[in-house]
């Protein structure tokens, strides 16, 4: 089974020139493997979703995979970091 860094990495690559002109301007990524079992928990909302990306999750519903990967990238902000407490 593959990690979050290998499974995540492909993505990263795959979205150059798509919502970013080149991945190394990533200062911030976020990336889950989330259970299946446990998608019933968490509330996702695919109202505005592109048709392609509409059409890879209705995909993933009808399938056996064990889990979907979150991904994420977004602006580092300094207030992200915490160091010890909550």
């Amino acid at each position: 089974m593959l990690d979050v860094d290998n499974l995540s990495k492909p993505i990263v690559d795959a979205f150059n020139n798509i919502i970013y002109k080149d991945d190394k301007i990533i200062e911030h990524r976020i990336c889950s493997k989330i259970k299946r079992e446990n998608l019933d928990m968490i509330k996702i909302n695919i109202n505005n979703l592109p048709e392609k990306i509409f059409e890879k999750w209705e995909e993933y519903i009808e399938s056996d995979c064990e889990h979907i990967l979150y991904f994420e990238v977004g602006e580092f902000k300094n207030e992200m970091v915490k160091f010890g407490g909550e």
